[in-house]
């Protein structure tokens, strides 16, 4: 049983790590298996073992449950849409239930093994720093209408991604405590991450990761002297980065000009519009997964998602879905809170705020495996501390 247990852990592990090249096909199946979907299969088989186990705990039926009324809210919306459905597999959208079901497992893992926690962070930022060294020898690197499209992502997710694990750096180097040396090491991995941000031009990135840092000096426990200077670090570094892309990156600076004197939503605003006449002639039960896409092109004259998550929520599973995936959500955001109070830990909730900023303004963003991995994560985080049965998994 303890080398089963070494090998699931391990698993979760390469899972996270794959995650990082979510997109990135690097067998040529047209985008069918991709590395993400490589790591996924075998943290789900070694997982079986232990089923029983994860699916047991009690404080997983409060995100659960709500979760499972939107799922079945978006079937019932395609049901009586059935003119979208080319067949019954079309009925429920199979890529969210395994996804939710993953979140399940890594939530429930974290909560076996405390020390799996920090271990899936290292493999995060680990991951994140193999693709931005990557990026800098010219590897994944191509672009598509001006922007970098790395290993297949598009640049507002590997964005994302960068910005959640400098937000996992930062915190490492907060910490009291932490050896020199390794307050040292973590800046030094922070410049290729960071380089990767900057090149993939993307403001809600670089604005989420201002967000996030801002989040750790206004609500941290920490002195109010410290947090004045800490917030002038902050205001000092963010001023200069944001010299460093208006000096050196013609693109990236174009974009921002056009968000502050314009407005500019890259697009988004049609979409979004669209998207709003769809509700209004669907409020109560929208028009489901596979109706999506047909509606989106009948009232846009575009092939495109909403890119606005609420927005799509509403469009396929109706304003039931949406209300109960709201609860899910309102239900997490309760449970960090209440981390936040008991041990003033900022970093959770600060990668919420980040993959929330992303999931909102993306398009197809409930599809994202990073994004329910981390899910898992928060909600792991919740209750890591709750545990008294902690499972010796230590490699």
């Amino acid at each position: 049983m303890d080398n089963l247990i070494k090998i699931n852990r391990f698993c979760l592990y390469l899972l996270v790590f794959a995650a990082c090249f979510e997109y990135w096909d690097p067998f040529g199946f047209a985008k069918t298996i991709s590395i993400a979907k490589i790591g996924t299969i075998p943290y789900f088989i070694s997982s079986l073992p232990f089923l029983k186990d994860y699916l047991r705990f009690s404080f997983l039926s409060r995100y659960l449950v709500p979760l499972l009324i939107f799922i079945l809210a978006g079937i019932f919306a395609t049901t009586i849409n059935d003119q979208y459905a080319d067949s019954v597999f079309d009925i429920i959208n199979d890529r969210l239930v395994q996804l939710v079901l993953l979140m399940v497992l890594i939530a429930a893992h974290i909560y076996l093994d405390n020390k799996v926690l920090s271990g899936l962070l290292k493999v995060y930022v680990a991951g994140m720093f193999v693709m931005s060294i990557l990026f800098i020898l010219g590897i994944g690197e191509q672009y598509k209408g001006g922007r970098l499209l790395l290993f297949g992502e598009n640049a507002n997710q590997t964005g994302m991604k960068c910005a959640l694990s400098l937000i996992i750096i930062i915190y490492e180097i907060t910490r009291k405590n932490i050896k020199l040396r390794i307050r040292i090491f973590n800046l030094i991995i922070i410049i290729p991450i960071l380089n990767l941000l900057i090149s993939s031009g993307s403001r809600g990135a670089l604005l989420s990761l201002i967000i996030g840092v801002f989040l750790f000096i206004m609500f941290g426990k920490i002195s109010v002297v410290r947090k004045i200077g800490l917030g002038l670090v902050a205001l000092l570094f963010s001023a200069s980065i944001l010299v460093f892309i208006y000096n050196n990156d013609r693109d990236f600076r174009i974009r921002i000009e056009r968000s502050i004197e314009k407005g500019d939503t890259a697009g988004r605003t049609e979409l979004w519009e669209a998207a709003y006449r769809i509700i209004e002639d669907n409020v109560i039960f929208g028009v489901g997964n596979p109706g999506m896409m047909p509606a989106m092109r009948l009232y846009s004259g575009i092939n495109q998602q909403p890119h606005n998550l609420f927005l799509e929520l509403w469009l396929t599973s109706g304003i039931i879905g949406l209300l109960f995936f709201l609860l899910f959500l309102f239900r997490l955001i309760r449970s960090l809170f209440a981390k936040l109070k008991k041990d003033g830990n900022l970093l959770y909730l600060s990668l919420f705020v980040i993959v929330m900023l992303n999931m909102i303004k993306s398009g197809g963003s409930l599809g994202l495996i990073f994004a329910w991995i981390f899910f898992g994560v928060i909600i792991g985080s919740t209750v890591v501390h709750h545990n008294k049965r902690s499972v010796d998994m230590a490699i």
